[in-house]
Protein backbone atom coordinates (compact mmCIF):
# COMPACT_ATOMS: atom_id res chain seq x y z
CA UNK A 1 0.00 0.00 0.00
CA UNK A 2 1.32 3.43 -1.47
CA UNK A 3 1.99 5.91 2.04
CA UNK A 4 -0.27 8.44 -0.50
CA UNK A 5 -3.21 6.73 -0.02
CA UNK A 6 -3.12 6.93 3.73
CA UNK A 7 -2.42 10.51 3.52
CA UNK A 8 -5.52 10.98 0.69
CA UNK A 9 -7.73 9.03 3.13
CA UNK A 10 -6.15 10.91 6.44
CA UNK A 11 -6.67 14.49 4.68
CA UNK A 12 -10.35 13.33 3.63
CA UNK A 13 -9.70 13.57 -0.11
CA UNK A 14 -11.60 10.17 -0.71
CA UNK A 15 -13.34 7.42 1.12
CA UNK A 16 -11.55 4.36 1.32
CA UNK A 17 -12.72 1.02 0.03
CA UNK A 18 -13.94 -2.01 2.45
CA UNK A 19 -11.20 -3.61 0.59
CA UNK A 20 -8.25 -0.83 1.70
CA UNK A 21 -9.77 -0.81 5.13
CA UNK A 22 -9.68 -4.49 5.61
CA UNK A 23 -6.11 -3.75 4.10
CA UNK A 24 -5.00 -1.32 6.98
CA UNK A 25 -6.04 -3.28 9.63
CA UNK A 26 -4.03 -6.37 8.30
CA UNK A 27 -1.29 -4.82 7.63
CA UNK A 28 -1.27 -2.73 10.95
CA UNK A 29 -2.13 -6.03 12.87
CA UNK A 30 0.66 -7.68 11.40
CA UNK A 31 3.17 -5.43 13.22
CA UNK A 32 1.34 -5.95 16.63
CA UNK A 33 -1.13 -3.63 16.81
CA UNK A 34 -4.47 -4.68 18.61
CA UNK A 35 -7.36 -3.19 18.05
CA UNK A 36 -9.80 -2.68 21.20
CA UNK A 37 -13.39 -1.67 20.19
CA UNK A 38 -15.09 -3.26 23.49
CA UNK A 39 -15.74 -0.71 25.99
CA UNK A 40 -12.95 1.80 25.79
CA UNK A 41 -12.59 1.63 21.85
CA UNK A 42 -8.02 2.06 21.57
CA UNK A 43 -4.89 0.29 20.27
CA UNK A 44 -2.24 -1.47 21.92
CA UNK A 45 1.14 -2.55 20.67
CA UNK A 46 2.40 -6.04 21.11
CA UNK A 47 6.12 -6.95 20.37
CA UNK A 48 5.61 -10.03 20.83
CA UNK A 49 3.32 -10.34 17.63
CA UNK A 50 4.88 -7.28 15.66
CA UNK A 51 6.30 -9.82 12.18
CA UNK A 52 8.71 -7.19 11.93
CA UNK A 53 10.38 -7.71 14.76
CA UNK A 54 10.15 -11.53 14.54
CA UNK A 55 11.52 -12.09 10.69
CA UNK A 56 14.81 -10.19 12.06
CA UNK A 57 17.86 -12.52 11.31
CA UNK A 58 20.28 -11.40 13.23
CA UNK A 59 20.31 -9.81 17.04
CA UNK A 60 19.24 -6.47 17.74
CA UNK A 61 22.57 -4.74 18.91
CA UNK A 62 22.19 -1.27 21.42
CA UNK A 63 22.87 1.63 20.08
CA UNK A 64 25.72 3.62 21.70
Amino acid sequence: MHVETIRRFEAGLHRPRRATLDAIRTLLESWGIEFQNSGRPGVRYHPDRDRRRLSRTEPVRPVG
